[in-house]
């Protein structure tokens, strides 16, 4: 009896924290990812504390059974076992049925009573016109004109068949269409899970699609504004020589002409760090050296690593590997990553912020020791829109995934390094 009280405990316990499919509407795509993250937590739970708990129980009631030298039939343990599981199963699918019969009895009421209805109107709507019919004086009426009578009368009957047999149409199609029907794993498959797919895909692609044309004017952008900066800075480079000459005989220039020299220099070295990124400029498979990317990243966020007194690493096997493909697809990643990690440590409030590169004969990991990636967020954050990041945008790392994949190489998040909360990892597909 005890077992049982326990069995049952655990039992209720487990109803309790459970949340089942929402129905009658289409998940969004964050919400549905939100629900696969808690079936998936469920099932830990599942394989671990209350599989740990069924054990327990077992195991002390082998203990007690030995100490207190009880007789106690494992065939009737497991039949009160089968018994609970059993008693729980038919209650609810007793209960579902109920629900399911009361709902085809009111739906099969409902489309009987206006099945009904729509005959009556054609009844009533019959019945009027012979009695208009009947009220008519066909051989005395000099200007009664047949045709035009009986078109009136004929329209009258058929606009009202035509709205019933319309309705009841419909009505059909609706029930030919019930689907039920079991996959090849023995699942049944209803129409309502059918419906929510489609939804669900078709919102998905909605939301691709914007981002498609964000980022097509995106990069127009870019694109032009690498064009036009790029004759600008040629001019004021040819203005600055001339400059030089000016400063060198007059002391009083000599000071304005380094300031802007300084200046241009910053601003010419941003420019640069555009040539890797445009893929025309850059479309030549190549051996990269795994350090040319970490100096390409030092330059472009050297001021903000040392702003936030963040420390950027790299080990002797990273050092010593390279890896074969665009720079323009390798080099936004890297990017991409980097950004965010520092945005990360920047709102952790850890003494040492670390940024670290490795790579071995599997693939390159960069790591960090900021805030860690929640467990529902580590296959979502490569998603479409998907972002933790105040009014972030939510678009690196699902196009670095896609850039990647495109060049036969993967992105993911791994079980972080030592010293590391984040690992992201780079490698080629098989």
């Amino acid at each position: 009896d005890l077992e049982f009280a326990m069995r049952q405990k655990v039992s209720d316990y487990k109803k309790r924290i459970s949340v089942t499919s929402p129905k009658g509407f289409a998940m969004s795509k964050s919400m549905r990812a939100d629900f696969d993250t808690y079936l998936n937590e469920f099932k830990i739970l599942e394989q671990t504390i209350f599989k740990n708990i069924t054990e327990s129980i077992d195991q002390l009631i082998d203990d007690y059974t030995v100490q207190l030298n009880l007789e106690i039939s494992k065939r009737k343990r497991l039949e009160q076992a089968v018994e609970l599981i059993s008693a729980e199963a038919l209650s609810l699918n007793k209960k579902k049925k109920s629900e399911t019969n009361d709902v085809v009895s009111d739906v099969s009421r409902k489309i009987k009573d206006l099945t009904n209805e729509l005959i009556i109107d054609l009844d009533n709507q019959i019945r009027s016109v012979k009695d208009q019919f009947k009220l008519l004086a066909t051989d005395k009426a000099d200007n009664f004109d047949l045709v035009t009578e009986r078109k009136r009368m004929e329209a009258e009957i058929e606009s009202i068949s035509s709205r019933n047999t319309d309705v009841m149409e419909r009505i059909i199609r609706q029930f030919e269409s019930f689907y039920v029907e079991k996959n090849e794993d023995g699942q049944i498959i209803t129409n309502d899970q059918i419906a929510e797919a489609a939804s669900e895909e078709l919102e998905e692609l909605r939301e691709r699609l914007q981002s498609d044309v964000e980022l097509s004017q995106l990069g127009l952008a870019v694109g032009i504004l690498h064009h036009e900066f790029n004759g600008t800075v040629n001019s004021i480079r040819h203005s600055l020589k001339d400059l030089k000459a000016w400063s060198d005989v007059d002391i009083k220039l000599e000071g304005i002409y380094k300031n802007i020299k300084v200046n241009f220099e910053h601003l010419d070295g941003y420019l640069n760090l555009f040539t890797p990124l445009n893929r025309r400029l850059n479309r030549r498979r190549e051996d990269i050296s795994l350090l040319d990317i970490k100096t390409f990243l030092i330059d472009l966020f050297k001021s903000r690593l040392e702003r936030h007194n963040i420390a950027f690493k790299h080990t002797n096997g990273f050092a010593g590997r390279k890896i074969h493909g665009f720079r323009s697809t390798f080099y936004p990643v890297f990017v991409n990553i980097i950004d965010n990690a520092i945005y990360w440590l920047k709102q952790s409030d850890i003494p040492e912020k670390i940024i670290r590169l490795h790579a071995d004969d599997t693939g390159i990991y960069i790591s960090n020791n900021g805030i860690e990636i929640k467990p529902q967020d580590k296959e979502r954050i490569f998603e479409l829109r998907f972002s933790r990041k105040p009014n972030g945008r939510g678009l690196g790392l699902s196009i670095s995934k896609e850039v990647l994949n495109a060049e036969n190489y993967d992105i993911f998040v791994v079980q972080p390094k030592k010293g590391s909360t984040v690992t992201f990892k780079i490698q080629k597909m098989q």
